[in-house]
């Protein structure tokens, strides 16, 4: 309750000191059980893909046409998300997603699902993700004041890694229940009903925005310019955007290839494979939550990037070197902890740096740079992976990304080593 929440330990004030915003906690609550149904869905499809087609590559196909949209149409997404309502954007979006769900569980309920739904689905999907990232990432700066802007992004995150958590052992319990085609139908489903929470928060919560008008007055191509011009010219967020590239494109890739480790290395069904979901997504959730709770401490957000990167890299080496399943979800843990603990940080500092005017196309470009090269990993990753087997292709990976890390944080420091900490504002 409200009237009683000084009466609650001080760290935990400080950790949800955001959700003091009605109206955002009402959109954190839906973005919650959204992101549950997000997970179960995402959990049952990459069982679903590999028990189809049995075959790495085609989970890296999947992943590509779920995800590429983003990088060819996120900064249209931006341009919209900058000029037109952030909250009708959503709300169109998630009538989309929910419609794909929907026709994805009712394909597999009637037993007339194929490789090429799934594949057409999750073109549709991506295109829908598209325009939706940038305007949800946008939307929370309307929501909380400046000074609690790095404590939503990070409870955003640790909502998203909760249920990241949460989802995956949601569906193995389904799918066990009811069985195969049943099990996943109705999984599917729940994630599409899962999006009608967010349309009633939407249409419950007020958003005010002072940019619209300074971000309609730019053209297009102006807007691009402008934006990459600001990336060219903040060190920081150009040092932290290299360093997302690196990791989304060699390190990000476990996701796609957990099945895989659990079912052909690790010799163990859907539910080995739920429980290390489950590990790299409470790793997630505990990096999320540390970031929230120091973010008003004066710590220097740079150096968190540039830690976790080198951790996100070390850990996905011994993930890939692990033959036993208990050490392979600790390292599964410990991937999700350093993984989200550098994206959370640099989607915090970027949102920091950039003006409300640019803020979705600034954004846009992060989910086109860093999100959008993720899917080209993943086919390049199942390829390999089909070739030389998960284990040594994603071990490789992580040592690449080991290097190209070391080798941007140094040149970092040597360009410029007088450079100031970027401190949290408050």
């Amino acid at each position: 309750m409200l009237a009683s929440r000084n009466d609650l330990p001080l760290w935990i004030l400080q950790t949800f000191r955001s959700l003091r915003s009605e109206d955002y906690r009402t959109y954190a609550l839906s973005q919650l059980i959204s992101n549950c149904g997000t997970w179960i869905q995402l959990t049952v499809i990459s069982w679903l893909v590999l028990d189809l087609t049995g075959s790495p590559f085609m989970l890296g196909l999947v992943n590509f046409l779920r995800l590429a949209p983003v990088a060819f149409l996120g900064f249209l997404g931006g341009i919209l998300a900058d000029r037109l309502d952030r909250k009708r954007i959503l709300i169109c979006t998630k009538i989309l997603m929910f419609l794909q769900a929907t026709l994805l569980g009712v394909l597999t309920i009637s037993g007339v699902l194929q490789t090429w739904h799934v594949l057409l689905l999750a073109f549709l999907l991506g295109i829908s993700n598209a325009i939706d990232l940038p305007a949800k990432q946008s939307i929370t700066f309307n929501l909380v004041p400046r000074k609690d802007l790095i404590n939503a992004v990070s409870l955003n995150t640790s909502s998203f890694h909760a249920s990241r958590a949460v989802g995956p052992v949601i569906a193995i319990a389904i799918v066990y229940s009811l069985g195969p085609k049943l099990g996943e139908g109705i999984c599917f489903i729940l994630n599409g009903l899962s999006f009608l929470f967010v349309i009633w928060a939407l249409l419950k919560i007020q958003i005010k925005s002072t940019a619209r008008k300074k971000a309609q007055e730019a053209g297009m191509k102006e807007g691009f310019i402008k934006c990459l011009d600001f990336i060219r010219e903040n060190p920081n967020v150009r040092t932290v955007f290299t360093l997302g590239i690196i990791s989304s494109l060699l390190c990000m890739q476990y996701i796609v290839m957990m099945p895989v480790f659990a079912k052909q290395v690790l010799d163990r069904e859907i539910d080995g494979f739920g429980i290390l979901m489950s590990g790299a997504a409470l790793g997630s959730f505990l990096g999320a939550m540390l970031l929230a709770n120091k973010a008003r401490t004066g710590e220097s957000l740079k150096r968190v990037i540039f830690f976790a990167s080198l951790g996100f890299a070390v850990a996905l080496i011994c993930f890939s070197l692990s033959t036993s399943f208990a050490l392979s979800t600790v390292f599964a843990f410990v991937i999700g902890l350093f993984s989200t603990t550098q994206m959370s940080a640099s989607n915090s500092l970027v949102q920091l740096e950039v003006d409300d005017s640019l803020r979705g196309r600034v954004l846009s470009l992060w989910m086109t740079f860093v999100v959008g090269i993720g899917p080209v990993g993943g086919v390049l990753v199942g390829l390999f992976a089909t070739h030389y087997g998960a284990p040594a292709t994603m071990a490789v990976s992580g040592l690449l990304a080991l290097v190209l890390s070391a080798l941007t944080v140094a040149l970092k420091s040597s360009e410029n080593p007088a450079s100031k900490e970027i401190k949290l504002p408050g």
